[in-house]
């Protein structure tokens, strides 16, 4: 289980696949859940050319706030950037892996 903290920067990406299809920050985190505003998407994946709508109905629902449980196995979201970087004088922490490095989720098989 990743420990998402208030002020990471974080990505979705669909299993299996390498390319973000969301980026977002984390707003809100408790001990069970962490709530993330999606700031971007992936225009392209998200068929914003397909229809006249496609652009609002994006904006509405892929760039809403979303909670999710810390404990589900199964979140495909990425730490791009903890809040507590490198550049300050602090010991570094593990809380930045891949999906390869963390094998509690399945986001990396393909």
């Amino acid at each position: 289980m990743t420990p998402y903290e208030k002020g990471d920067l974080v990505c979705f990406k669909w299993p299996g696949q390498q390319v973000p299809l969301r980026i977002g920050i984390v707003i809100e985190a408790t001990t069970s859940t962490f709530s993330v505003k999606w700031i971007w998407y992936d225009k392209f994946f998200y068929m914003e050319d397909a229809f006249d709508e496609a652009k609002e109905l994006n904006k509405k629902f892929i760039l809403d706030i979303v909670q999710y449980k810390k404990k589900s196995n199964n979140i495909c979201i990425e730490i791009l950037s903890p809040a507590i970087s490198s550049y300050r004088d602090e010991p570094k922490t593990d809380r930045h892996r891949t999906s390869k490095e963390d094998n509690s989720t399945d986001c990396g098989s393909g």
